[in-house]
């Protein structure tokens, strides 16, 4: 006792999904989708046509006053205004009769089913746009941009440049939103893409952060292996352990950006604190030392190679008091504190480091 019309329209309807059953939720996806590409309006103009039919019937006039005698008849004992509107209608009912094309096939029975099963993977597939897909592409081009904005900026950078260029992709987005949005639900599709930028933003934070440490622990690992190396020299010498760190202390500052930052510059002042302070523990030690060696070596040389009595008596008076005077030196300061160590510094210095 439905229409077409009626019948459709109710077929169409969602169905209640209190308990949010994956295949009654994927059904009604498919129902939307199906009144979303045309099919009430396919046969609303299917009803339209069935409704001209009738009109066209019920507005033609009488072919003859003597209807029992009228297949005998031939067209002229016909009104010409009535033969008109027969072949009018003749016209109509072969349009309507003869199947439809559709990518260049004839739209008959099979064809029809093959059309409706495609519609229906389509929409199972969301290769057909729906209202709620076409909302989602919008977000997410937006989000797109907004991203790609922000990636144009290399990481590592400071957190403050990274908040600016945040700020300005998403004001570019939020413009964008407000010129092109559609739909009634503005509120609810603003709070959809402030949530997705939000969530790019953060993850944009996260590898600033993990690229800020890399390049960090890099520069500081650069400068600790330098401050060992220059520590372990056979030669030491103290300006060019600090011009060395100086050296690469300048690279780091301008390597290391980013969170990391201070995390790293810490460390490497800690570290630069504990090598310095091993190094001049052992600086004066390890010169003393050489020059002992020094001693011994001038003794041997000219005693047996070059015979130089005085030179000889020279090596042997270094060796005595290199030997002797540390252990019986009795002032509260330290040798390495006298002013005759210090010029001996200053001399070494000055012939193993020419800067």
């Amino acid at each position: 006792g439905k229409s077409l019309d009626q019948t459709l329209h109710d077929a169409l309807q969602l169905v209640p999904n209190p308990h949010d059953d994956p295949g009654i939720l994927q059904l009604n996806r498919i129902r939307c989708g199906m009144e979303g590409v045309g099919v009430g309006a396919a046969v609303a103009a299917v009803m339209a046509t069935e409704e001209s039919l009738h009109l066209i019937a019920a507005n033609s006039t009488a072919p003859h006053l003597d209807r029992t005698r009228l297949c005998e008849m031939g067209d002229e004992a016909f009104e010409p205004a009535y033969i008109a509107k027969r072949e009018g209608l003749k016209a109509l009912l072969r349009s309507l009769a003869a199947p439809k094309v559709v990518q260049g096939r004839p739209l008959d029975g099979p064809g029809l089913a093959d059309l409706v099963q495609r519609v229906v993977e389509g929409l199972n597939e969301r290769d057909i746009p729906t209202a709620g897909s076409l909302v989602e592409y919008f977000n997410k081009e937006l989000v797109q941009g907004c991203k790609e904005l922000v990636e144009a900026e290399k990481l590592p950078v400071e957190e403050g440049r990274l908040e600016q260029v945040h700020a300005a992709a998403a004001a570019a987005a939020a413009a964008k939103f407000e010129r092109e949005r559609f739909g009634s639900e503005v509120g609810a599709l603003r709070e959809v893409l402030e949530s997705a930028i939000a969530r790019e933003h953060s993850a944009r934070r996260t590898a600033n952060t993990y690229a800020s440490s890399s390049v960090c622990e890099r520069a500081e690992m650069e400068c600790e292996e330098v401050l060992d190396r220059e520590a372990r020299q056979h030669l030491p010498s103290s300006g060019r352990f600090k011009t060395q760190y100086e050296k690469c202390g300048a690279r780091f500052s301008r390597q290391c950006v980013g969170p990391a930052l201070e995390h790293n510059k810490d460390r490497l002042a800690k570290a630069w604190a504990r090598e310095s302070a091993r190094f001049e523990r052992d600086y004066n030690d390890r010169l003393l030392s050489g020059l002992v060696l020094m001693s011994l070596v001038a003794i041997l040389a000219f005693r047996f190679v070059v015979r130089v009595q005085l030179a000889e008596t020279a090596g042997w008076v270094t060796f005595v008091f290199l030997q002797v005077y540390p252990r019986t030196f009795l002032g509260e300061a330290s040798m390495y504190e006298r002013s005759w160590w210090q010029l001996l510094v200053r001399v070494w210095e000055a012939i193993v480091f020419n800067p």
